[in-house]
């Protein structure tokens, strides 16, 4: 059971890192930032 929802959340947080790095390259495209 905790072995189950651990490698949920390790498979959730995977996904959030994911879209969070596609919308950080999105917003650079769109708005032209560098990131610094």
């Amino acid at each position: 059971m905790i072995v189950a929802i651990v490698r949920i959340g390790r498979i959730v947080l995977g996904v959030v890192c994911n879209a969070l790095q596609i919308i950080e390259v999105g917003v650079r495209v769109v708005f032209g930032w560098d990131g610094t």
